[in-house]
């Protein structure tokens, strides 16, 4: 009997292939054309494009964490700004009364 193991080969690819077959199933909206065309696995090539996917969001989210932080940061100085004017007007007033 023949081991079917023994026979399976290991193939590394470089982060720039994965990128590349990644924009080409993009373009062409569909896994399978790209996996025959390259001889490369379905499963292997959705593994890279979940894979993609996940640090993308990752950083996406990050940046949305900064971007919410900082909104509530200015949004609490214009607040404190707004207040100050308030109270600067209502003494202007109250100066200029007689």
């Amino acid at each position: 009997m023949i081991d079917i193991l023994k026979w399976r080969k290991t193939v590394s690819y470089t982060q720039e292939f994965k990128t590349k077959i990644i924009t080409e199933v993009k373009e062409v909206n569909a896994i399978s054309p790209v996996s025959r065309k390259h001889g490369i696995a379905v499963s292997t090539i959705s593994g890279w494009i979940k894979a993609s996917e996940t640090k993308i969001d990752y950083k996406a989210d990050i940046k949305n964490k900064t971007l919410k932080d900082e909104v509530k940061g200015l949004k609490t100085k214009l607040a404190d700004a707004e207040l100050e004017l308030m109270i600067l007007k209502d003494l202007l007033k109250k100066t200029y009364q007689h």
